[in-house]
């Protein structure tokens, strides 16, 4: 059960760093500067 939690804990860091990095991309779109 350990294992299943840490797992669950890296695959939320990966949601929230997936989810800035794109709205870090749709800002730089929304400015033009692809």
């Amino acid at each position: 059960m350990a294992d299943r939690e840490g797992f669950l804990v890296i695959d939320e860091c990966a949601a929230v760093g997936f989810m800035s990095s794109l709205k870090n991309l749709v800002k730089r779109i929304s400015r033009g500067s692809f």
